[in-house]
């Protein structure tokens, strides 16, 4: 694999992962949460199992990457057909080896599966959405171009009114735009 694709990869996954982290504390503030910023660790390692894929079989997951849009499926259904396991998957066995805090393992773990989540439903719920927020809104890249639905059940679970979530937009873009310039 060329160097500038795996360094563009890697970049997009990175704002990708950075936007998301800034919205879930967004959204976790709204909900009133205290460990907001518990909140954005888990926005900002949800992903952690693609970098592992990416950097342990960077071959196999470009080729994941291109049938999930070649076949119009998500990553994590891609991924599916050529590995044993998926990134959320990965990612929370990894931070189950580094001792991560119970909360974020399971967040990383069913961030597209949030109602699996027994421990964290909300902060799962929150990175969730976040996630799906910075795919519709094209931040970064998550390793397809699609963007999931929603899972009711965060959805629910959150309770956002629609005021909630154009305000929660609006702050997200400002964040994002302030990041965007810092970074400049």
């Amino acid at each position: 694999m060329r160097h500038d694709t795996m360094q563009n990869t890697m970049l997009g996954l990175w704002e990708h992962s950075l936007g998301c982290a800034l919205t879930s504390r967004l959204m976790a503030k709204r909900k009133g949460l205290k460990d907001y910023d518990d909140v954005y660790a888990a926005g900002l390692l949800h992903d952690i199992g693609k970098i592992i894929l990416f950097l342990e079989f960077p071959k196999e997951y470009k080729e994941t990457m291109n049938e999930a849009e070649f076949k119009e499926i998500t990553i994590v259904e891609a991924e599916r057909d050529h590995f044993v396991t998926n990134h959320a998957d990965i990612g929370s066995w990894l931070a189950e080896k580094w001792l991560f805090p119970r909360n974020l393992i399971e967040v990383i773990k069913y961030h597209h599966k949030p109602h699996l989540s027994k421990n964290a439903p909300i902060e799962t719920a929150i990175v969730h959405l976040a996630d799906i927020f910075m795919r519709a809104n094209g931040v970064g890249f998550a390793g397809d171009p699609f963007v999931p639905a929603v899972n009711p059940v965060a959805f629910e679970t959150l309770k956002l009114s629609e005021t909630d979530i154009k305000e929660i937009l609006e702050e997200m873009e400002d964040s994002l735009e302030v990041t965007e310039e810092l970074s400049l």
